[in-house]
C-alpha cells in the first residue's frame, strides 16, 4: 500500500480490519521491516475476505490531521489455480512475451509446463481502465513443426478465476505463425488493483483450459496492476503558413 501524501506529514497510522459481513478475516501481519506507522507498509494476510483500510496522518504538532477510510479496499482470495501440462513438447511453448512494459524471453521454451512470474516485479506492468495496450506472444521459430492454440486471460474482476466476462482477452487458433499480436483494452468494469495475466499454449487439436490440464504446451503468469484512467491527452498544434 502507498500513501500519496508527501508534504507536511510527520506521522502515519494505518488501520486494517475485516469488512462488515466478512466471513473469516484476521488482523494482517506487517512484513519487510514495515509497521502500521510506515508511509508505505507491506502486509500479508492469513485468511481470505474483504478488508477495510483507514489512514490517519498528522504533523508534528498535531495541528493538522486528516483521515481517509476505504471500505472493502483489499480483497484477499484463495491462490490462483496451478495449471498442469500432461506432456512437454519443445515446439509448443512460449519464447517471448511483450505486454506494455513487460518484455520477457523464456529460453528454452516449454522446458516447464508452468512458469509463475507474478512475484517478479520487474516483469509486471501497470495498465489504466479504458486504455489499450499491445500484446505479442512468440514461439521459437526453429521449432515450429505443428500449429498451436494460444489463449490469454486476465482476471479483471480479481476473484481468483479466469472465467468472468471479457477475461479471455486474446485467442490465436490453429496457428503456425511465430508471433501472435493483438491489442488489449482494459474494460471499464475492471477492478482497480493487482491481478494476473495468464498465457496458455496447446497443440492445435486441443483447446486451452485456464487451469489445465492441457495435453501439450506451456503456461506463464504475469502480474498486472490496474489503475484509473490516468493518461493525459496529447494536443498537436499545426502552424499555418
Amino acid at each position: 500500500m502507498t500513501s500519496d501524501v508527501v508534504q507536511c506529514v510527520d506521522d502515519y497510522k494505518w488501520t486494517i480490519t475485516p469488512s462488515a459481513g466478512n466471513t473469516g478475516g484476521v488482523v494482517p501481519t506487517y512484513v519487510n521491516g514495515t509497521s502500521n506507522t510506515s508511509m508505505n507498509p507491506q502486509v500479508t494476510f492469513a485468511d481470505t475476505g474483504y478488508y477495510d483500510v483507514q489512514l490517519y496522518v498528522d504533523n508534528s504538532s498535531q495541528t493538522q490531521t486528516n483521515t481517509l477510510t476505504k471500505t472493502k479496499y483489499i480483497h484477499v482470495h484463495d491462490p490462483y489455480c496451478t495449471p498442469t501440462v500432461a506432456q512437454l513438447s519443445a515446439g509448443i511453448g512460449i519464447s517471448h512475451v511483450v505486454f506494455n512494459t513487460i518484455d520477457n524471453y523464456t529460453k528454452p521454451q516449454a522446458a516447464s509446463g508452468y512458469l509463475n512470474f507474478t512475484n517478479n516485479n520487474s516483469l509486471s506492468t501497470t495498465v489504466a481502465v479504458g486504455a489499450a495496450y499491445p500484446l505479442s506472444i512468440s514461439r521459437d521459430v526453429n521449432t515450429i513443426f505443428s500449429p498451436i492454440n494460444r489463449d490469454v486471460y486476465i482476471d479483471w474482476n480479481e476473484d481468483g478465476y479466469f472465467t468472468g466476462a471479457d477475461e479471455t482477452v486474446g485467442r490465436d487458433s490453429n496457428s503456425t505463425k511465430e508471433t501472435y499480436s493483438t491489442k488489449i483494452t482494459v474494460p471499464t468494469t475492471a477492478k482497480i488493483g493487482a491481478t494476473v495475466m495468464r498465457i496458455a499454449t496447446n497443440l492445435y487439436l486441443y483447446p486451452n483450459v485456464p487451469c489445465g490440464p492441457n495435453q501439450f504446451g506451456e503456461y506463464e503468469d504475469y502480474r498486472v496492476y490496474v489503475t484509473p484512467y490516468n493518461i493525459p491527452p496529447v494536443i498537436t498544434l499545426d502552424r499555418k503558413s
